[in-house]
């Protein structure tokens, strides 16, 4: 039986389950991961001694390792980048007029992607958006959109709703 643990992708995306197979690891620790389109990193979420009961077709991909000193450093570049792409993806959605409000932006580990959270009343055509924005930053490039509620996980609201 494979070990499975779960792991919160990256800053803002959800908790998914990965093989664990040869690699050792901690509650907390930030383990690099194979996913279907590249690598990506996050942070190990579950009790390493719980086995969880999960189905193959559920599991997301295999842990490659343990981050690195290396690895730490790119991901903050990665973050370091993110903030930059928000600004010039405001300045893409203002030319085009677009209704909609940019919450987020996070790179994927090895840099291939860039992922846009964002809000907005109704729905966008952002078609044309995509394509500005992947001759900009020559990558692939996903924009998802998020109710009001995930916003506040994001930027850190607390309270009632």
């Amino acid at each position: 039986m494979a070990k499975i643990i779960e792991v919160h992708l990256g800053d803002y995306r959800p908790v998914l389950h990965f093989n664990m197979s040869d690699v050792e690891c901690n509650r907390g620790s930030y383990v690099i991961l194979e996913v279907d389109r590249g690598a990506e990193y996050g942070k190990v979420v579950s009790d390493l001694s719980l086995s969880c009961k999960v189905k193959a077709d559920q599991v997301a991909g295999k842990v490659l390792r343990v981050a690195t000193e290396g690895d730490i450093q790119q991901i903050e570049n990665n973050r370091l980048k993110a903030r930059e792409a928000i600004s010039q993806c405001e300045r893409k959605i203002h030319e085009r007029k677009l209704d909609m409000r940019i919450v987020q932006a996070e790179y994927s580990f090895d840099g291939s992607k860039v992922i846009f959270f964002f809000t907005s009343e109704g729905r966008v055509d952002f078609r044309n958006l995509v394509k500005d924005l992947a001759r900009v930053f020559r990558v692939r490039i996903e924009l998802k959109q998020i109710g009001v509620r995930d916003k506040a996980k994001i930027i850190g609201g607390y309270g009632v709703c």
